[in-house]
């Protein structure tokens, strides 16, 4: 059974009324330069070794609940989203904990929705929805 695309859009239009931060994959969210890297000849494997580690995926967890927590205080959000992507195990690693870990230090709903990129045969609607529906429960009754 195919899933209506134009019926979720309209469900997730309708059911957004908050202030949400929906972290996709990471470093593009994260503010860094993803495909672009900075180096300097005079100094190679220092420049190689500083996009190396700065590079989001290689960030300690402690450091990526952290950013998250900036920025859903920076946006004075009501709840956040992270998004699960079966393409990019490292982004997708400890996800669960993660939403946890956020909850429990900022007191805000969170949701996580796993997917894929690259493979539209891993997204179902209906499983999209019953992990955000009780996320938008949570937040109507705050």
């Amino acid at each position: 059974m195919k899933e209506s695309k134009k019926g979720f859009q309209l469900y997730l239009k309708n059911a957004i009324k908050y202030t949400l931060i929906i972290f996709p994959c990471g470093p593009s969210c994260a503010g860094f330069q993803i495909w672009a890297y900075s180096f300097d000849m005079d100094r190679p494997l220092e420049s190689l070794a500083e996009n190396y580690t700065e590079e989001f995926v290689n960030r300690c967890f402690d450091y990526r609940v952290q950013l998250k927590i900036n920025f859903m205080k920076k946006y004075n959000c009501d709840g956040f989203v992270l998004f699960s992507n079966r393409s990019c195990k490292p982004n997708a690693f400890g996800l669960y904990d993660k939403r946890n870990i956020i909850s429990k230090l900022t007191g805000l709903p969170g949701a996580v929705f796993e997917a894929d990129m690259s493979d539209l045969r891993f997204f179902s609607e209906s499983q999209v929805r019953a992990e955000l529906e009780p996320f938008f429960e949570q937040l109507r009754s705050k």
